[in-house]
């Protein structure tokens, strides 16, 4: 039921099936708040194929493929950035009821777009009586669960010789002797275990649904206005989703009846993470010398005699990696969706 979908509610509702049926395998896109979750029912049935279960919204299949968003319409070679899927844009407070077929049951009701069988999902519709507002707000806090552990032993340099200029962490031992950095500046040469815990922050997400429902026996209504405010684990990661679903379903006579049933999503992503090249702000973290501090880090870039911005690194020049600090303000992404869902239902019974 809707209760039970929405026990610990995430920004993609398809979560919510996680450890409720079993053989079903969720796995979300590690690109932050709006992005798509890989469902497994039946395995994989395909090597380069499709093998995502069909999703039905009240009897409509929904397109739920997950869209790249990188130049060229494809993702890079190690990832790149995820688009969202159809699901993910749905308020899971209009959802009614979600129902999971498998196999041969799937493929009876859907001939071959069922063959890795089938999530039938049904909104919520108006109810005979008054006229009744219902609201439901949510707030759940997030945080990375599992970082790798990182040696803080040995700091910046190569061959055991420290090296202002160098990418890793092969120098000497780290024991607190002074050191001058990359950009001039004298800091004591000591393993910084936390770097990646204190790069990140807490995730926090809000949601708020608004409803109106009610009619008699010959029309119902249902509204809702639904809105999703996210923040990523990584600093300037935001989401934002606004759902508007207006449900009408009228009795004409004893036989005949239709429903028509219309939801508009506007979805707003800024600085999506991406897994791909070297803006990808995670890695750039993980690969930084554990002797930086992230004070230096965070003084990313500066001004050269011509009055042009240019990234403070401590490898200048490098190709295959960039200062974190500098991937997280500087290489900024935006994206906006629009999405329009409709349904007209007639049914006459003979």
């Amino acid at each position: 039921g809707s209760d039970e979908i929405n026990e610990a509610k995430t920004t993609n509702i398809a979560t919510a099936l996680q450890g409720k049926v079993s053989g079903l395998r969720i796995t979300m896109s590690p690109n932050g708040p709006g992005s798509s979750a890989n469902i497994l029912l039946r395995g994989l049935r395909s090597l380069s194929g499709n093998n995502q279960p069909l999703i039905i919204i009240d009897g409509v299949p929904l397109d739920n493929s997950s869209r790249p968003l990188e130049t060229g319409g494809s993702t890079g070679v190690y990832g790149g950035r995820n688009g969202g899927d159809g699901i993910g844009m749905l308020n899971s407070d209009n959802v009614e009821s979600m129902t999971v077929l498998k196999g041969a049951s799937a493929a009876a009701l859907y001939g071959s777009q069922g063959q890795n069988g089938a999530i039938i999902i049904t909104t919520k519709s108006g109810k005979v009586g008054k006229i009744t507002m219902n609201y439901t707000g949510n707030v759940s806090v997030y945080e990375a669960n599992r970082l790798p552990k990182l040696q803080s032993e040995y700091g910046q340099g190569t061959g055991g010789v420290y090296d202002p200029n160098g990418e890793g962490s092969w120098g000497p031992k780290a024991t607190g002797q002074l050191v001058t950095l990359w950009n001039g500046d004298e800091v004591p040469y000591v393993g910084q275990p936390n770097h990646l815990k204190d790069f990140l922050r807490r995730g926090l997400t809000i949601d708020n649904t608004v409803s109106l429902m009610g009619g008699d026996s010959l029309m119902q209504t249902y509204f809702s206005y639904g809105n999703t405010n996210a923040k990523g684990i990584i600093r300037n990661q935001t989401y934002n989703r606004n759902n508007f679903d207006l449900r009408i379903d009228n009795k004409v006579t004893s036989r005949l009846s239709f429903s028509t049933k219309l939801t508009y999503i506007i979805e707003n992503n800024n600085n999506k993470a991406t897994t791909d090249s070297h803006v990808d702000v995670y890695t750039r973290i993980l690969k930084a010398p554990v002797t930086i501090p992230l004070s230096e880090m965070q003084k990313y870039e500066y001004f050269d005699s011509l009055g042009n911005r240019r990234q403070s690194f401590w490898k200048p020049g490098s190709v295959f990696n960039s200062n974190p600090y500098w991937a997280l303000d500087r290489h900024l992404y935006y994206e906006q969706k629009d999405r329009i869902l409709g349904l007209l239902s007639v049914k006459y019974d003979f």
